[in-house]
């Protein structure tokens, strides 16, 4: 007995808090590197989101270690992942998001797919993970004294952090949740929250009859991000923030439109339904314009290059085609994700069309925080721009320009999309999601109550075949241009742009209806 005792010669404590500490400290530079810093405040700042992070992270690998046989198995399973998702990342720039999640679901068996992935690189890396794993596993069972009230003792730890960014801290949650290793339950929980929501049998225009204009125009709707109004030149602004747009007489800019709604997952739905101000909720409970075009006999496609959430994922599955243009993006990542790249994926799809018309929702990134994200180098037209993500630290004058810079880039990517549709029957709707806080009342970005994020942009433009068999239509537009709306007036006015015949659509509701509509 005393010989077995010496043989097992690691207090389990250490052994715990080494691999803890092993694992998160590298997982943690890793999920971290590329974060901007410029000063010591901000990486201050960074550093302590970086510590809790870890320690997040410690908490679930001693919860693994206390019992032999969970840490045999699943420690195995959670360093062999890790070390290829880390792979990943610095090969193709992957981050887990419900987008990746849903993309590795739907080609768990495509062996093309795999096939391209697999390189001497990643078995290498896969190889010394295993090996790894291995050694500890042995260390675990061989040379590990196991005593247990210490296994109490570290479990009730490490159960405790866990729930930390699970259910205890909420503010947390979204910094440690879109990283490693929690990143893969929060991912994979959303997508299959949005599962559920796809799958829920909706029947709002089943029996509802929606027939099609004698000259159908294809329709880009396309779902802007975080673009305030006033900061448009159509709308008085004193920056050209769009630039090609600006000199097309063919845009129409609404700038009184008024959102309810101040984050993406309340707005979106609501500008896709048929809602009223007395019951908001249909939002989230109807079929959207989608399946009344699709009744008209549009093909339709939803263009995403943020991701699907559950709050919309019913909307997205309602078109023939979903296209994940940036699925390996992450908010809490600091490369470049840039509209521009929804551009090829839509110039292929509107290049496949038959004779049937179009109906395209393009969901954008648009101008939405971390700023330097969303425009290339040659889009930064206003200077001096943001240099680090903690903006209690950052200039007023900074801030404007970095988003200013955001609205270049969506003008040269509206401009590219416009292009494709010169010679077709076509109307392009942008509206975006709700607006953006610049520092006016001492708030910034958005999902916080502010007037500036309850007036979004909203732009039409149409080409020279719509403007000919529509002209009524786009005198409407014009007319009723410097009036106030509320984006509830969207659905209908998406309907009567496409010169759809159906009960569903209310004439007076739409922005074409030559009365002031009232907020």
């Amino acid at each position: 007995m005393h010989t077995k005792h010496t043989d097992k010669s690691i207090a389990l404590w250490v052994f715990s808090a080494a691999i803890a500490l092993l694992y998160s400290l590298v997982i943690g530079l890793i999920e971290f590197q590329g974060v901007p810093v410029s000063d010591f405040y901000s990486f201050a700042v960074t550093s302590l989101q970086w510590g809790v992070v870890v320690f997040c992270s410690c908490g679930l690998v001693v919860l693994l270690t206390c019992n032999r046989w969970v840490f045999s198995v699943l420690f195995p399973l959670l360093l062999v992942v890790s070390a290829v998702l880390c792979y990943f990342r610095f090969a193709i720039g992957l981050s887990i998001t419900p987008m990746a999640v849903e993309i590795f679901f739907a080609n768990a068996t495509d062996i093309s797919m795999a096939d391209s992935l697999i390189n001497w690189k990643l078995i290498v890396v896969f190889l010394l993970s295993v090996t790894l794993a291995a050694i500890l596993v042995y260390i675990r069972w061989k040379r590990v004294r196991t005593s247990h009230r210490q296994s109490v003792v570290l479990g009730l730890v490490g159960f405790v952090i866990v729930l930390c960014p699970v259910t205890l801290i909420k503010r947390i949650q979204p910094a440690v949740g879109a990283r490693l290793p929690y990143a893969l339950y929060f991912s994979t929980r959303q997508y299959l929250n949005s599962r559920h929501e796809v799958l829920t049998e909706r029947n709002t225009y089943t029996r509802v009859d929606a027939g099609p204009s004698a000259t159908p125009p294809d329709v880009i709707f396309v779902i802007g991000e975080s673009l305030r109004a006033d900061h448009l030149p159509f709308n008085g602004y004193e920056r050209n923030t769009m630039p090609h747009l600006a000199t097309d007489t063919a845009v129409i800019s609404f700038g009184n439109m008024y959102t309810d709604f101040v984050y993406t997952e309340a707005s979106v739905p609501h500008l896709l339904t048929c809602w009223k101000a007395d019951d908001p909720d249909k939002a989230f409970e109807e079929q959207s314009f989608v399946t009344l075009f699709k009744k008209a006999g549009y093909r339709t496609a939803w263009f995403a290059n943020q991701d699907v959430s559950a709050s919309y994922s019913y909307f997205a599955h309602e078109c023939d085609t979903i296209v994940y243009c940036s699925p390996l993006s992450s908010l809490y990542s600091y490369d470049k994700w840039l509209d521009g790249d929804i551009v090829p994926h839509f110039d292929g799809w509107m290049d496949a069309s038959n004779t049937a018309p179009s109906l395209a929702i393009v969901h954008t990134i648009g101008s939405h925080w971390w700023y330097k994200s969303h425009y290339s180098e040659n889009q930064a037209v206003f200077k001096p721009e943001i240099m680090h993500k903690n903006v209690g630290d950052l200039s007023r004058e900074a801030m404007i320009n970095s988003y200013d810079n955001t609205i270049v880039a969506t003008d040269e990517f509206l401009h590219q999309i416009i292009d494709k549709l010169r010679d077709r029957n076509a109307i392009m709707v942008f509206v975006s999601d709700h607006g953006e806080s610049l520092g006016e009342n001492g708030v910034y970005l958005h999902a916080t109550e502010d007037e500036y994020l309850h007036y979004p942009a909203c732009l039409f433009w149409y080409s020279g075949t719509y403007g000919s068999l529509f002209a009524d239509k786009i005198a409407a537009l014009r007319a009723n241009r410097l009036h106030s709306y509320n984006t509830s007036a969207v659905f209908h006015t998406v309907l009567s742009l496409a010169d759809i015949t159906t009960p569903t659509k209310t004439d007076s509701l739409s922005l074409l209806y030559h009365r002031r509509a009232l907020l």
